[in-house]
């Protein structure tokens, strides 16, 4: 099969579609085109198509009018010109194989695959081996996405209703906390009330004693023993009266001190909810950042295995990650998460179950060392230390044993 190009004009410098091998055109037309963009230009005149069809004839139709020279393939010629301007200018300044492998490699690292394709496939440079080579990972490349795209589709959605159920219980506990803020509001109302009346109860003592003063001088001026018993009566009444009245005053004060402990409860729980829901939601985040560079990464890149088909995964290209103390019961996800970028999970508890004197000899076939400080002994983090330094190991000391802490270093160690 001649894969080369066809009767191309002198005067140009890349391929038009209709000189492309026209074997590539589905690949083409199916890579640069989405579904949405398939409906879209079918509504334009110059393309002279009916867009009452299915999504695969719509796409067959397109694949056969590019391989003709027509003013519909220079209009298709055109419209993918103009949507991969970037990619089609960087790589008209190569003109080598090797030159445009490199320039490959790093837009297919990146997901930018669409528009490198479509440069690649106009270019004069590229050989028509590397061009099929090329191809060859386009086609494998939409088989891989058919097999994942379902299990991705149903862990974004265990995602979505983990979120939901942490909404729940979030908008729960703020009712929770609107009720007990409106009842401590009405408890200093009273309170607001109390004070008024006690300010009330202040002014007519002062006018009492007052009396009293001018009742006491005229009980001097006249020498009344009557005014005298009646004086000492209504002073027994006014002792009594401020005693109710003192009483009243620090039951006011206590229940002042109690609205007072009460919102600093509330205010402390409301803290630590918002810091839970900020700490939720930084996991979903890394997580779903976890599974989307999982799906958009085609190949690692660096491995020294890549070209022998026996590249162990993405990123972290099989290294042996040693996880050291951590929740008993996430040890599954922390693994799941090491596995998922690619990486051999090892797991040590720092010597609560297993026995100390493995961590040396699991410390030396790691290839990097992550250690939580906030759910392991004190020993097993000063050993981890010891041994990395003595056998020259990166490793990492986590603030949390949170599974979101493990993802955010994990996309920091394969970026």
């Amino acid at each position: 099969m001649n894969l080369g190009t066809k009767n191309i004009r002198g005067a140009g410098f890349r391929k038009r579609i209709w000189d492309v091998y026209s074997g590539y055109h589905c690949s083409i037309v199916g890579t640069c085109l989405r579904r949405d963009e398939l409906r879209k230009i079918s509504r334009k005149k110059v393309f002279d198509l009916t867009a009452e069809v299915s999504d695969f004839e719509l796409h067959t139709k397109v694949v056969g009018l590019a391989a003709e020279n027509t003013a519909r393939a220079k209009a298709l010629h055109t419209l993918f010109d103009a949507k991969y301007q970037s990619a089609v200018i960087r790589y008209s300044r190569v003109k080598t194989d090797e030159a445009i492998e490199t320039l490959w490699r790093l837009d297919v690292a990146r997901g930018a695959i669409a528009g490198a394709f479509w440069a690649i496939m106009t270019h004069l440079a590229p050989s028509a081996d590397q061009v099929h080579r090329i191809y060859g990972e386009i086609h494998m490349l939409g088989h891989d996405f058919l097999g994942d795209h379902q299990r991705n589709l149903q862990q974004i959605q265990d995602l979505r209703e983990k979120n939901g159920l942490f909404q729940d219980i979030l908008v729960s506990e703020r009712q929770h906390f609107l009720r007990q803020r409106t009842e401590i509001e009405e408890r200093v109302s009273n309170y607001i009330l109390m004070q008024k009346n006690y300010a009330l109860l202040e002014k007519e003592n002062v006018r009492l004693v007052r009396e009293k003063t001018m009742v006491q001088t005229s009980v001097l001026e006249n020498n009344s023993l009557e005014m005298i018993n009646k004086l000492k009566s209504q002073i027994a009444y006014l002792r009594q009266c401020n005693a109710i009245h003192c009483a009243d005053i620090d039951k006011t004060n206590e229940s002042l001190r109690s609205a007072e402990s009460d919102i600093s409860d509330l205010e402390e729980i409301n803290s630590r909810l918002g810091l839970e829901k900020e700490e939720q939601r930084r996991e979903l985040i890394s997580l779903e950042a976890a599974l989307i560079l999982k799906n958009s990464a085609s190949e690692c890149g660096t491995c020294e295995l890549q070209e022998s088909g026996r590249c162990p995964g993405p990123d972290l290209c099989g290294k042996k990650i040693l996880y050291v103390g951590g929740l008993h019961k996430m040890v599954p996800h922390y693994q799941q998460l090491v596995e998922s970028h690619g990486g051999q999970f090892m797991h040590h508890d720092g010597g609560v179950e297993v026995a100390r004197n493995l961590l040396p000899k699991m410390l030396g076939s790691a290839d990097i060392v992550f250690c939580p400080v906030d759910c392991v002994s004190h020993d097993a983090c000063t050993c981890v230390k010891k041994m990395c330094k003595h056998y020259q190991k990166p490793f990492v000391m986590m603030r949390s044993s949170g599974l979101s802490t493990l993802a955010r270093e994990l996309e920091c160690l394969v970026h």
